[in-house]
């Protein structure tokens, strides 16, 4: 059984509801980590918070998108 994550108080300043941070985190990381392979720009996990939480487009999210879409191209062309 794995135990509950207990976030420090600090984490209540985030936009994103407790539940959804971690997948967040982990979505954000990968982003991160993938950075240089995807040509993509840095940004901030309140940036990018801020835009999945957004209604109306997001430059930030398009761009992510885009560079996807763009290294699965590459990927397949090779």
């Amino acid at each position: 059984e794995i135990p509950t994550l207990n976030l420090p108080a600090s984490s209540t300043d985030l936009l994103l509801p407790s539940e959804h941070v971690l997948q967040a985190v982990g979505v954000y990381e990968v982003l991160r980590h993938f950075r240089t392979i995807l040509r993509l720009s840095p940004f901030s996990f309140e940036d990018f918070c801020a835009c999945l939480l957004s209604e109306e487009q997001s430059n930030l999210l398009a761009e992510v998108h885009l560079t996807l879409l763009k290294a699965l191209l590459r990927e397949e062309d090779s």
